[in-house]
């Protein structure tokens, strides 16, 4: 049963979520794990780029207007990172 959950766990697909708004975030996050995903917050896009690179996230749902780094940043630089990981 143990070796099941694992791998339960383990199938969960990635979601990234990279927003500024806390109050979204608790509201997307909950939505998300509710409905079976592994579900991985930054609060800005720097941050969401470390996490891009240590989760490898399936999907990421990006906010564009974020301090530190905005989306359109994050984005530019996720392509790189994409591009070198290949």
């Amino acid at each position: 049963r143990t070796k099941q959950v694992r791998r339960k766990q383990m199938d969960k697909k990635k979601i990234l979520v990279v927003d500024d708004e806390p109050q979204l975030v608790d509201m997307e996050k909950e939505r998300l794990e509710a409905a079976g995903y592994e579900v991985i917050v930054a609060n800005d896009g720097k941050e969401g780029l470390e996490k891009a690179r240590e989760h490898r996230p399936d999907l990421i749902l990006l906010d564009i207007i974020m301090p530190v780094m905005d989306g359109f940043e994050f984005l530019k630089r996720y392509n790189i990172l994409l591009i070198h990981y290949s």
